[in-house]
């Protein structure tokens, strides 16, 4: 088997010790050069010094260690991301799914297991095709455009809004909010990231809050609708998972279409 050549890699600079700034030397677009370079240099598990962090890059390291009885997904666990995360309320990160462990991980996984089954998610190609369609058939032909404005980042917000059942208000509502929440989930040591997006989640929790309910009394066929109808979970469950996959959805798949460009 042919080993793919691996780009040179540039002097990694000093990395400061603020971990509100701290970042690893990578290229965003295309960070697996740099692993890759780490994997082969230092080994499996490397201690990444200007974050104050390990970096697992092998395969086995990793299925050990999340398989683990000692792995938490907890942001607690983080010495750096106590500090900032000292005003936010601890039953909020207990119903969050991606800080989460144990049974409460398992409780909020399965109000919305079914929803991302492969036959599922293959069943909403077709919508998802036809919200793509009309968001680039509203750009005029023959002009310059911003890829990220114009499509990457309204067509996530369009597709969850009608899986969910949100009206536009709501959805835009979603797309102010969320890029700080995503911020905040990728950087739980960053206490200027933590403290606006508590700010951005409290708002979406309060406008779905009331829309939750409803679907608890009214059942609808859409996603808010499906968790809400979960005998499992509090109300404020509810609104916290439709928020996470929300704010996880849109900025990563946003993400993804700007990547894609760059590489097209």
């Amino acid at each position: 088997m042919t080993v793919p050549e691996i780009p040179e890699i540039p002097e990694i600079p000093d990395i400061p010790e603020n971990p509100a700034i701290t970042r690893l030397p990578w290229d965003a677009a295309d960070p697996f050069a740099y692993y890759e370079y780490r994997r082969r240099s230092e080994g499996d598990v490397v201690w990444e010094q200007g974050m104050g962090a390990w970096l697992v890059l092998g395969y086995q390291p990793v299925q050990q260690i999340l398989g683990g009885a000692g792995w938490t997904s907890s942001p607690l666990a983080n010495a750096r991301a106590r500090e900032a995360l000292r005003a936010v309320d601890r039953d909020m990160l207990r119903r969050n799914i991606l800080f989460s462990d144990g049974v409460d991980h398992q409780r909020l996984r399965d109000s919305v297991r079914d929803f991302f089954t492969p036959s599922f998610v293959s069943g909403l190609n077709e919508g998802i095709e036809a919200i793509a369609t009309e968001t680039i058939d509203r750009i005029p032909a023959g002009v310059d455009f911003d890829f990220m404005t114009e499509i990457a980042a309204p067509l996530p917000i369009a597709v969850v809004a009608a899986w969910m059942g949100l009206d536009v208000d709501t959805a835009r509502l979603f797309g102010d909010e969320c890029p700080a929440i995503s911020r905040m989930i990728n950087d739980v040591a960053d206490t200027e990231a933590v403290e606006a997006g508590t700010a951005a989640f409290a708002a979406l929790v309060a406008e779905l809050l009331p829309l939750a309910a409803d679907r608890r009394t009214h059942r609808r066929d859409d996603l808010l609708g499906y968790i809400a109808a979960d005998p499992n979970l509090e109300l404020d469950d509810v609104v916290t998972t439709a928020a996470i996959i929300a704010a996880a959805g849109i900025e990563t798949t946003a993400n993804l279409l700007g990547a894609a460009m760059i590489g097209c």
